[in-house]
């Protein structure tokens, strides 16, 4: 039998391969979580940083107090301005913190907006596994920014 070619694979390499895919994915999975996990978090610490922007914009406009109010106990952030009280809810298996010059052990802590732009000042944390965001309002021009 001249000229007869073996081309393929053996049954034998096909499964080295397989094991070695199947060890490859399991030690590369994890880490895919993590880096899932990373990427919620800041998605979540700019999405805040705009609802405090949207406030600060909102207390100029309406030339008006804007408070915006975190309730941990129902994972979402408040804005209030006038007679209108607007609810965002925030992901679940994040912990949020609210530091505020308006905080007081009787009540939730808030960050005031003033018509002039500027704000009582005030932080935002956010924490999920290793990972960290603070989210930072200046009192005296109210500009919020993100460290992370």
């Amino acid at each position: 039998m001249r000229g007869y070619n073996h081309r393929g694979f053996t049954l034998l390499e096909l499964l080295i391969v397989l094991v070695i895919a199947v060890m490859a994915t399991t030690l590369i999975a994890p880490g895919f979580n993590q880096v899932a996990e990373r990427m919620a978090l800041r998605g979540d610490s700019q999405k805040i940083a705009a609802l405090l922007r949207f406030a600060r914009s909102e207390a100029i406009s309406r030339a008006s107090l804007v408070r915006v109010e975190l309730h941990p106990e129902s994972g979402e952030l408040s804005v209030s301005h006038a007679n209108k009280n607007t609810l965002y809810p925030l992901e679940a298996g994040t912990v949020i913190s609210l530091t505020g010059a308006g905080h007081r052990p009787d009540r939730q802590p808030y960050i005031l907006f003033f018509p002039d732009g500027s704000s009582s000042g005030g932080s935002v944390s956010l924490k999920a596994s290793d990972s960290q965001y603070q989210i930072m309002v200046d009192w005296l021009t109210g500009r919020v920014n993100v460290d992370g």
